[in-house]
């Protein structure tokens, strides 16, 4: 698997900015280009995989123009990716030939996980996410067994480390509740960007406590190969006290983990 080419990718994200006539806003040109993305991929795309393509409109829009993603799918008489629906059994036999697919692309002994599943995907837009195989066969674990291999255990990926491999979520980490509790302490029990006691907080929204917010988010840590969340991702200089309020607000927000002062491996 070749890496992102971000050099082409940020290009053409700048045409289709500078060019708005290449993206047709109309409900035909929106269902027509639904259709191509299909086609390219043999497959009903999802939300993950339509954002990868350039000159297409987001997926936001296809919401606002046919009041749902599923509804915008049925439109172009496409099967729609709905988490808890019943699949038909040819949408199983596709993601199953995915699953084995990778397997012979990453080319080494045992199943493949859903990390690599994912990593894949962001680079190949034939790939489905794992959360696909999840919501279609119940768990990555499900679907790997029907593929027929045998999933890792949680915690023993195919290289034994630490990172909790062939699962369907990002973990929060070991030890993760007493460093929340540290970070809530250092900042003195309150928001950072309202200034929001804990006693407050609870009493403003049914007794849920303050949150705790990644910088860096987990999953950035999750797909560095010389980092776990654990040791990497927790740090408290990676954790911010903020309301619920405010915790959308600094979820958008690009953070640098060297400009926070994160202790990285030296190899990064």
């Amino acid at each position: 698997m070749g890496d992102i080419d971000w050099d082409r990718l940020e290009a053409a994200k700048r045409r289709q900015k500078a060019d708005k006539t290449v993206i047709n806003y109309t409900d035909e040109g929106l269902l027509n280009r639904l259709q191509e993305v299909a086609e390219d991929l043999d497959e009903t795309p999802t939300c993950h995989q339509m954002k990868q393509y350039p000159y297409t409109a987001s997926p936001a829009t296809y919401k606002s123009h046919f009041g749902s993603w599923n509804n915008a799918i049925k439109e172009c008489g496409l099967d729609p990716n709905k988490p808890g629906i019943t699949v038909d059994e040819h949408r199983k036999e596709q993601l199953l030939a995915k699953i084995q697919r990778l397997h012979k692309e990453i080319d080494r002994d045992g199943a493949p996980t859903a990390r690599e599943m994912d990593r894949w995907s962001r680079t190949d837009n034939s790939f489905p996410c794992q959360s696909t195989v999840r919501n279609v066969f119940g768990s990555w674990r499900e679907g790997v067994l029907k593929a027929g291999f045998s999933p890792h255990s949680q915690g023993q990926g195919p290289k034994k480390t630490a990172r909790k491999e062939g699962i369907d979520y990002i973990p929060i980490g070991g030890g993760w509740y007493k460093q929340r509790e540290k970070a809530i302490e250092r900042d003195g029990g309150v928001c950072v960007d309202c200034g929001r006691s804990r006693d407050e907080h609870r009493r403003m929204h049914h007794g849920v406590d303050l949150h705790v917010h990644h910088l860096v988010p987990r999953e950035w840590f999750y797909y560095q190969d010389s980092m776990t969340i654990d040791e990497h991702g927790n740090q408290l200089a990676n954790l911010l006290t903020i309301c619920c309020d405010h915790h959308k607000k600094w979820e958008q927000r690009q953070v640098d983990p060297e400009e926070i002062g994160l202790n990285l491996p030296s190899d990064f």
